[in-house]
């Protein structure tokens, strides 16, 4: 059923990339080189995924391919006049965006940190602490936004703290438990 999944969110993903190629055609044959220019620059950028897998081997989930193109696409679709035609279109990029630059700064986190252990989970949930602190904090404005370390950090151990509760109630082996709780308490120093 995954296989299904994952094949499906590859077409998607292809045939929005040749969308965007022919937006991009048609805006350099209709002698509009600046949308034209940018509709191939967003397909550029959308591939990026894809030669960062080939290039590097690197293996980055194929959601973050899959998302990066469509809130492209839709980008580039709505230089074809949808910005006029559909009212809610450009919070919706904006939403959008904000989206999918979240989810890649979080891949960009857990692909940096990843070395297999259960700290990676627990180092995911410290930075999404730190997310939801800025979230809830967003309507203090820019001035009054920023916090004293001992602030900031509250939200994100609270998350790591979450997590790794729920992981010790999971792990039957005593021995493990005692492992976990003694490397908690050696990260905590």
């Amino acid at each position: 059923m995954q296989s299904i999944t994952l094949s499906i969110n590859s077409a998607v993903s292809w045939i929005l990339k040749v969308l965007m190629l022919t937006v991009s055609a048609y805006f350099f044959l209709t002698g509009n080189f600046l949308f034209g220019g940018f509709s191939f620059l967003m397909l550029l950028v959308s591939l990026i995924p894809a030669i960062v897998n080939r290039s590097y081997n690197i293996n980055l989930p194929w959601s973050l391919d899959f998302w990066l193109t469509i809130w492209i696409a839709f980008c580039v679709l709505g230089e074809v006049r949808f910005y006029e035609k559909i009212w809610w279109w450009d919070d919706f990029l904006h939403f959008g965006g904000t989206a999918v630059l979240v989810y890649l700064a979080f891949v960009l986190v857990y692909a940096l940190n990843f070395t297999g252990k259960i700290r990676d989970v627990q180092t995911l949930a410290h930075e999404l602490g730190h997310g939801v602190h800025q979230y809830l904090a967003r309507d203090q404005g820019v001035l009054h936004a920023d916090t004293p370390l001992t602030t900031a950090e509250t939200a994100s151990v609270f998350g790591e703290m979450l997590v790794f509760s729920d992981l010790l109630e999971r792990e039957s082996d005593p021995k493990a438990r005692l492992s976990m709780i003694v490397s908690k308490i050696d990260d905590s120093m």
